[in-house]
């Protein structure tokens, strides 16, 4: 009965660190700012919810860039844009990267730009 207990418990506790969608392999979209590229990661800041964080994305041979994006070249330092992303392993690696152009919303300051997305 101890074990049970001590099991459930334990699951609950993952239940709410690991988001389903990483459990279940599912993709994860991230919208942000680019603030380092490095060989085949991106470091990117995220605002969600009134919270900042940098999250790494691997970038590998599979991932798509889409739109204005023809490859890891055409990102720089500053870049908004969309990551749609799975984890492999402890690694979030970017399934697809779509610019978010600054311009797409006239008027409108960079944050407020990935509120509307």
């Amino acid at each position: 009965m101890k074990t049970v207990i001590t099991v459930m418990v334990f699951a609950l506790m993952l239940a709410f660190t690991i988001p389903a969608s990483a459990i279940l392999g599912m993709p994860e979209t991230l919208e942000g700012t680019i603030k380092s590229i490095s060989g085949d990661t991106l470091s990117i800041l995220s605002e969600k919810e009134a919270t900042q964080q940098i999250v790494e994305i691997q970038i590998n041979n599979e991932t798509k860039f889409e739109e204005t994006v023809n490859s890891l070249d055409n990102l720089q330092i500053g870049d908004l844009v969309k990551v749609k992303y799975t984890h492999e392993g402890d690694e979030k690696v970017a399934l697809s990267i779509v610019k978010v152009m600054a311009e797409e919303i006239p008027g409108t300051p960079e944050v407020e730009v990935l509120k509307h997305l």
